[in-house]
């Protein structure tokens, strides 16, 4: 499992994009347009490694 956090970007300086893959070979991108979104993608990691343990 990974998951990377991308952004904000000069096009887009109130979202962050999640995007996390899986083993077998799923993805999935998720644009946060909120304050909130560097505690979610901080929790979304240590949920991931948790998992992964």
């Amino acid at each position: 499992m990974f998951l990377s956090m991308e952004g904000p970007t000069d096009r887009d300086p109130g979202a962050v994009c999640l995007h996390l893959c899986v083993e077998g070979g799923g993805e999935a991108r998720v644009r946060i347009a909120s304050d909130d979104a560097r505690l979610w993608a901080k929790l979304l990691k240590m949920a991931a490694k948790k998992v992964e343990s």
